[in-house]
């Protein structure tokens, strides 16, 4: 599961303020974010703001063009926000062209998978907002903003034109301080493959060995963690599994759990042929990430420094889970 910082529940005044509202439609080149904000303010900033995990720099400038004049897309200190030219409030409604990021980012959720042909997923949760009576405060802030110093009415995401929310019963529905649970909007994504209970979306252009590997696992996993835990709570489980391409050596795995679903990017040319080490990988990392089902999301933690606990007990469910699925795996090493 990917760290996520536990914020204090909204104030009053906040959840009693209309909502931001996010609607994001497929267009010809890309996607089209259509800011619509109840108040006037001089910043609004993003929550979910961490760096591309590869160079360190801010994201959004790289996926994101501001159509709107009179607005600019800036970091100020840990944060992205939307600022109002010359001090200026930022414009009631403001249009954002997306080109879809996929690259992994430091400590949080994808931007967008690319499923195969026109298939992307969207993840809800950076487009979630509050405003700022001030831009220049946002460079004083740490991880957490003090609560007197914002205005969080929530943020709801709309995914329009054929867009579809992945999403659990009871999930819900907008982004507000202590409360993002986080969905993908699927787009030209096709229906699951359910088997045993277990929901897979698997890139088309997947290595057919690995994507074979994926779909039979993941089922064998799940039972094996609710005969010894019980049920978690997700009536139907959901993979999204991406296939970045052969372009660098060696393979690579990662991604994350969201409520009932789990994220995967799998890239490289060691992964074209059966490959035994990216096998023993991929297993360890569903059977990993499955356990947050139980271990973060059926249970979880009083504050963020005992999220250790979350991941730590993850890594040795996992290890068990796939020793009793294979008696010759040797977790030992890891």
């Amino acid at each position: 599961m990917l760290a996520a910082v536990l914020l204090a529940s909204a104030t009053p005044a906040a959840a009693a303020a209309a909502p931001v509202d996010a609607a994001v439609e497929r267009s010809r080149d890309g996607f089209v974010a259509q800011f619509t904000f109840p108040a006037d303010a001089p910043a609004w900033a993003f929550w979910r703001s961490a760096p591309a995990a590869g160079d360190g720099k801010p994201w959004r400038p790289r996926s994101w063009t501001v159509l709107t004049p009179g607005v600019r897309l800036e970091r100020r200190g840990r944060f992205d926000a939307l600022v109002g030219v010359g001090g200026r409030p930022v414009p009631r409604r403001v249009t954002v062209r997306i080109a879809p990021f996929t690259a992994e980012l430091a400590a949080d959720y994808v931007p967008a998978l690319l499923l195969g042909g026109r298939s992307v997923a969207l993840f809800d949760g950076h487009f979630a907002t509050f405003a700022v009576e001030d831009a220049a405060a946002l460079e004083r802030f740490g991880i957490e903003p003090p609560e007197g110093e914002i205005r969080d009415p929530g943020t709801r995401v709309r995914f329009t034109g054929g867009g579809r929310r992945f999403r659990l019963a009871g999930d819900v529905d907008g982004y507000r301080r202590g409360q993002s649970s986080g969905a993908y909007g699927l787009y030209d994504v096709p229906r699951a493959t359910v088997a045993a209970g277990v929901a897979t979306v698997i890139d088309s252009e997947t290595p057919p060995w690995l994507a074979d590997h994926i779909a039979r696992f993941t089922p064998r996993a799940l039972g094996v963690l609710q005969a010894r835990l019980g049920p978690s709570g997700i009536v139907e489980p959901t993979v999204l599994a991406a296939w970045e391409g052969a372009g660098r050596d060696g393979a690579s795995l990662n991604g994350g759990t969201l409520k009932g679903l789990i994220l995967m990017r799998l890239e490289g040319k060691a992964a074209l042929r059966p490959n035994p080490g990216l096998s023993d990988m991929t297993r360890w990392f569903i059977a990993h990430e499955a356990a947050h089902f139980w271990l973060g999301q059926a249970v979880t933690y009083a504050t963020s420094k005992d999220s250790w606990i979350m991941e730590g007990g993850a890594d040795l469910l996992a290890a068990r889970t796939v020793q009793q699925l294979d008696p010759a795996y040797r977790p030992a090493a890891f």
